[in-house]
């Protein structure tokens, strides 16, 4: 019986530390988003006085099941009274307001809205709404790359909608909205990005890379990063041309990879892709580790009524 009862709480002991090491890795990757990418067209609010330009997505399925986050890059030139909103909507309901944005901000930037719990499992809309009055003289409200993802408890993002507005023409209408294009004059892609960091380490420690790249153009640049053990950062920036970004990455387990980093401009220019060689040797599992996987296997084969 006292044998009995020890195994029983190895077990125990054993799935709750199964149970804690998969909740801190959901939470870690529920942290993490991918940041989207800037291209050529989008769509522009119009200027005016007294104006309430509105443009509207259709209705977009979404599960019952994970946070659902709202992302675009846009930029702004909003002024006095002058307001940019924009608001999400089920079937039924009224308008509900989920981001505001006044004054100036030229480049451009990309902004995430966690959206509100009881639009979960339902069709949803999203409104951009810009809104002006007498006298108004700013630039408008200029918004591209929309992007309406869910993210699984298995920390994955499922794509419910994207619009990078790519498929209009220039000058054809997304609601009140014009479809527009900056005007592009001997545009040169970025250099191929550089990356310091350590060449070698230790399984599941973290180490620092430094990144940069500079744009002939002098334009901010994003950075795509490939870690090489499936694991990657899409479109990190915008960052200043020549200007350096610290990111920190840790590979689980011993192997050789290679990291490849590429830089994009703001006009969707790419760059040569840079590699970089990580050495991580691999460690001998302690003898503990493997007693108490010999343990676990026969305390499974023995009590597996209990699963």
């Amino acid at each position: 019986m006292k044998l009995l009862r020890l195994l029983s709480l190895l077990l125990v002991l054993v799935c709750l530390i199964s149970i804690n090491i998969f909740s801190v890795y959901a939470q870690t990757e529920l942290e993490y988003h991918t940041p989207m990418m800037i291209d050529n067209k989008f769509a522009w609010s119009g200027v005016g006085n007294t104006l309430r330009n509105t443009a509207i997505t259709p209705f977009i399925n979404t599960s019952t099941e994970g946070d659902i986050y709202l992302s675009f890059t846009h930029r702004y030139d909003v002024l006095g009274e002058d307001v940019a909103q924009v608001y999400i909507n089920i079937f039924g309901w009224a308008w509900s307001k989920v981001a505001e944005f006044t004054g100036t901000d030229e480049d451009w930037t990309i902004d995430t809205v966690r959206l509100p719990n009881w639009s979960y499992g339902e069709a949803i809309r999203i409104k951009f709404v810009y809104i002006t009055f007498e006298d108004s003289n700013g630039e408008g409200w200029s918004v591209d790359d929309i992007y309406l993802k869910q993210r699984t408890i298995e920390g994955e993002d499922v794509l419910l909608f994207t619009q990078d507005f790519e498929s209009f023409v220039i000058g054809e209408k997304w609601g009140h909205w014009t479809i527009s294009q900056d005007e592009i004059i001997d545009n040169e892609p970025p250099h191929a990005p550089s990356i310091f960091g350590p060449v070698q380490g230790k399984p599941d420690n973290e180490y620092e890379y430094f990144i940069s790249s500079i744009d002939p153009n002098n334009d901010d640049v994003f950075f795509t990063i490939n870690w090489g053990d499936n694991h990657s950062e899409q479109w990190i920036g915008p960052v200043l041309s020549n200007n350096e970004i610290v990111i920190n990455h840790t590979w689980l387990e011993g192997g050789d990879y290679v990291v490849q980093v590429q830089a994009k401009d703001i006009y969707g220019l790419l760059s040569e892709t840079s590699t970089l060689q990580i050495s991580i040797p691999k460690q001998r599992e302690s003898y503990v580790s493997i007693f108490i996987s010999i343990l676990k296997d026969m305390i499974y084969s023995r009590f597996n009524f209990l699963y």
